[in-house]
């Protein structure tokens, strides 16, 4: 039963996040924040950059990955919950935009839940190298 609340948890949380822009009102941003928890550590950008701690910082780094990024759908390949019934992890092949292009993109969230299923640790394992590539492909045209 774990695994269906963990997941349904995520994949309503992700369910907001595909509808928020930069500009959303601040309602659909404490929407977003309601899943988290004040205390949450979150890496929207991998374990090789720093975390959003708390709720303010995620709000401020999910904003700064909307100016360039924007997930078109969540594919689930795999998921499961850990035997203690708090950590959700999750295979995915996303189709995202980065900068206006399309990608397919692998990913693995591992997701730790606090004792009122909001999100306490959030950790993105991927492998940057398709993004980082559209962004040196944008900004040598950028400068051609």
């Amino acid at each position: 039963m774990a695994t269906d609340k963990l997941n349904t948890k995520l994949d309503q949380w992700w369910d907001v996040i595909a509808n928020l822009k930069i500009d959303s009102p601040q309602e659909d941003w404490d929407k977003f924040a309601s899943y988290t928890s004040p205390e949450s550590v979150l890496y929207f950008n991998g374990l090789s950059q720093p975390p959003a701690r708390g709720t303010a910082e995620a709000v401020a780094a999910l904003k700064g990955l909307l100016a360039y990024w924007a997930i078109l759908e969540r594919r689930v390949l795999a998921r499961g919950v850990d035997a203690d019934g708090k950590t959700a992890f999750v295979n995915m092949n996303n189709r995202l935009t980065i900068m206006g292009e399309e990608l397919d993109f692998a990913e693995a969230e591992v997701v730790t839940f606090d004792e009122e299923d909001r999100i306490v640790d959030y950790k993105l394992y991927f492998d940057p190298s398709p993004v980082m590539a559209i962004f040196q492909k944008k900004t040598a045209a950028g400068s051609a």
